[in-house]
Formats: structure tokens, C-alpha cells, sequence
């Protein structure tokens, strides 16, 4: 699971980072095909199997129809912004490992391809152009804002998910070396309304999240912090960085009846469905 935590950092940084969207190129031939790299080099994959192979590599998260269509419906969104804006690799749109892009399976058929085709060219957009619609295994206890995504919804979990949790324990002497900070300054935690940390003061340093969470290898950002014995537990919620569609949260809401089309609503209200060629 930390493969695809890794993955999904690494992937919201490169889109956070990238210009504003430009608007759908008319008539793109080119925008069905993208360039992956894997072990033996660049080669071409067709939108819709990307699609497939990303729900498929979810699998064991996924726990329906419904949920695997609207990852499947992210995840083409996610392609298409990344064509349109492209990325952080100079030689093609996405690459095989998992802890750089996306998570992709080898698999084409199964509930990925049956995903794909259900939901087939059905995109995401915002303002008129591809919409970066990023997806969380677990938000643990809801997602969050962020201002590069506009679009996206915050949503709060009645419940925290007890499914997705870990628990970490760090002495107090071995949490300050990690970050090179005096052993003697203890450690301070600052967390939001849903318990994503948004920095921490730790033996007199400041340390962002996005270090925390690299440092101590932390599955999520949403955790809670108590202290016991001299050591700091770290009791962790969730899978991903919390932002965009919580597969996990959708997986709960197919329970309860919704569809692909309302699950993608509840997560990117202020986005708009398209059907591609």
C-alpha cells in the first residue's frame, strides 16, 4: 500500500505544479493514445486501456461496479489534463512505476475493462478543459481542500475509517533524529478539522506535512498523535494524500445506492461531465 501512496504524492505534486489547463483541443487525433514507459521502453497503450489497467490496480480496494466507474472517470480525466498540459516526464504522459505515476495493472479485461467501456470518453472538465481529478484510496476521515483544485469537495466522514488505520510508535530522541532536530525540544502536532497535520514543531523545528509524511513513511496525512511512555504513537487514517474521489468512501456509497455518475458529484461538484470521441 505504500507503493500507492507514493504514487499518488508524486502524482499530485506533478499536477499541482503544472500550468492552468488549456482548453479541449478540437478534433485531437492524438488525444486517444499515451505514451507510457516500462521496463523496455516508451510505447503506446490507448486511452481506455490505461483506464482499465488504473482500476484494475485497485482492485482489491475496489468493492463494485459503480465505484470502479468512477475511478474510471478520474482517471481519464487525469489523462487527458496530462495531454493537453503535459507532465514531468520530457519522453511520455505517464510511466509504469508506481511510486512516479499511477498505479497500472497488466490486466485490460476484468472489472477495469468493464469500467472503461461502461464509462467510455466520459471526462471530467472545468471551465471548459480537462479537469485533474485526482482520486484517494482511503481519506481516513474526510478530503480536503486544496486550492489547485478548485473543483474538488471537502467532505467530512461521519466516521473515521478504521479499515484503512496503522499505528506507528517513535521514541521521542529517535522522532527528533529523523528530522535532525534538538531531542530536547519534544514534539508539537497541528491538524486540521478532519486530523490531516498540516505541520508539526518538533524539537524546535518546523517541519511541513509533505515531510512527515516522507520521513516517517506515513500510509496518509490524517493521523492523531498521543503520547505514552515517552513515545509519540501516531495512529494513521487512511490511504493517500486526501484529496479528490476517496475510493473508499465510494465503495460506501454504492452500499447505500448511489451511482457512478452521484459519486463523482458528492467528490467534484463543481465539475462537468463530457463525452469524449
Amino acid at each position: 500500500m505504500k507503493k500507492l501512496t507514493l504514487c499518488f504524492f508524486a502524482v499530485f505534486a506533478a499536477v499541482c505544479l503544472l500550468p492552468a489547463a488549456r482548453l479541449f483541443p478540437a478534433g485531437n487525433a492524438a488525444a486517444a493514445t499515451l505514451r507510457v514507459k516500462g521496463e523496455n521502453g516508451v510505447y503506446e497503450t490507448d486511452i481506455e486501456e490505461f483506464v482499465a489497467r488504473g482500476v484494475n490496480a485497485l482492485a482489491a480496494e475496489i468493492e463494485g461496479p459503480e465505484t470502479a466507474c468512477a475511478l474510471a472517470v478520474a482517471l481519464r480525466s487525469c489523462a487527458y489534463y496530462v495531454l493537453e498540459n503535459g507532465c514531468k516526464h520530457a519522453d511520455c504522459e505517464f510511466c509504469e512505476d508506481p511510486g512516479c505515476c499511477f498505479p497500472l495493472a497488466t490486466e485490460t479485461g476484468g472489472a477495469g475493462g468493464e469500467a472503461a467501456e461502461k464509462t467510455r470518453g466520459e471526462t471530467l472538465i472545468w471551465r471548459g478543459a480537462a479537469a485533474p481529478a485526482l482520486y484517494t484510496v482511503c481519506s481516513g476521515g474526510g478530503t480536503r481542500d486544496c486550492a489547485a483544485l478548485p473543483f474538488n469537495s471537502a467532505v467530512k466522514r461521519e466516521s473515521v475509517c478504521e479499515k484503512h488505520r496503522a499505528e506507528l510508535r517513535f521514541g521521542e530522541s529517535e522522532l527528533c533524529a529523523a528530522f535532525g532536530a534538538e531531542s530536547a525540544g519534544g514534539a508539537c502536532f497541528a491538524c486540521d478539522g478532519n486530523g490531516y497535520c498540516e505541520f508539526a514543531l518538533i524539537g524546535g523545528k518546523v517541519c511541513r506535512a509533505e515531510e512527515i509524511i516522507k520521513t516517517l513513511s506515513l500510509p496518509s496525512a490524517a493521523f492523531r498523535v498521543a503520547y505514552e511512555d515517552g513515545a509519540a504513537v501516531f495512529s494513521v487514517f487512511g490511504e493517500g494524500r486526501g484529496y479528490g474521489l476517496d475510493v473508499c468512501r465510494a465503495n460506501l456509497q454504492e452500499s447505500e445506492g448511489m451511482g457512478w455518475r452521484e459519486i463523482l458529484k458528492t467528490a467534484f461538484p463543481l465539475a462537468e461531465r463530457v463525452k469524449k470521441p
